[in-house]
């Protein structure tokens, strides 16, 4: 059996333990449009006890939602929390940190393309990361781009919608299925209980429940795939791909990177990704 369909046999337990910490703690009352959700995150914190995740960087927590379960799971098991933010809304960026002031968080103010290698390579822990911002082609790039580092672990990005083709690039880059659906299934009872939960909040926002699908792709990162995944290639990256990123970022062409994609933005537009679902 290949390693990671085993460490997919692995993810029950945890997926059951952190179901029942989110329903008990009450944070579903939270949820926001727009966050990663509420199963997204179970879904998460089951891979990170998996693949044995001792620091998270989170890009993009805009009202901290999805950063508020960091904290509390880095509380729990004594994980590294690193968060960048532009925080361009000062008000919104006061109550987001309000909101996360009892937790050990490293809340950094920037642009990610400046702060994302930094943060990989300050550390040789096992590292996951999780990009809610930017979106699209230039999520994946930031991901694919880190992914060279040995102690990357597991990357994920939101957003993904069904059938786009930043998902379906996406799972190319994997053996495993990027959504939980297709690697979770039914899952366990708690499991279940949490995503009817979920819905429930869903309809109570304005959105319809029922209809609610996953936009977060997850893929565990080892040798066999590592290379893969950081030299990938897409028309999609304009002229910033993985490679051209990671080569700035290590000689330490940062201005430059920005220009980059600034240049990109300004000639060809904003990154299109077609998607006809996201949450």
């Amino acid at each position: 059996m290949h390693k990671f369909h085993r460490e997919v046999a692995s993810l029950t337990a945890p997926l059951e333990r952190y179901s029942r910490m989110l329903l008990d703690s009450g944070v579903v009352r939270d949820m926001v449009s727009g966050a990663i959700s509420i199963s997204e995150m179970a879904y998460l914190m089951a891979w990170f006890d998996v693949l044995g995740i001792r620091r998270i960087i989170e890009s993009g927590r805009q009202d901290g939602y999805s950063t508020l379960i960091l904290g509390a799971y880095a509380q729990a098991t004594g994980a590294e929390i690193i968060s960048f933010d532009y925080e361009d809304d000062k008000e919104r960026a006061r109550r987001c940190r309000a909101r996360l002031a009892k937790y050990n968080i490293d809340l950094q103010v920037g642009d990610t393309w400046d702060l994302m290698w930094p943060a990989v390579t300050r550390s040789n822990e096992p590292t996951a990361i999780l990009v809610d911002g930017p979106k699209h082609w230039s999520g994946l790039t930031l991901l694919c781009a880190s992914a060279e580092a040995p102690q990357v672990k597991l990357i994920a990005s939101h957003n993904l919608g069904p059938g786009s083709p930043c998902r379906k690039f996406f799972q190319s880059l994997s053996d495993v299925p990027v959504g939980y659906p297709e690697v979770v299934g039914e899952g366990p009872s708690v499991w279940q209980e949490l995503l009817d939960v979920e819905r429930q909040r869903i309809d109570d926002i304005g959105l319809s429940g029922k209809n609610f699908k996953t936009t977060l792709g997850t893929i565990p990162v080892e040798a066999s795939n590592r290379e893969q995944i950081a030299n990938a290639r897409h028309p999609g990256f304009r002229l910033y791909s993985p490679r051209t990123v990671r080569w700035l970022w290590k000689t330490g062409n940062y201005s430059l990177l920005k220009r980059l994609v600034w240049t990109c933005g300004r000639l060809l537009g904003p990154e299109k990704d077609q998607t006809p679902e996201t949450n």
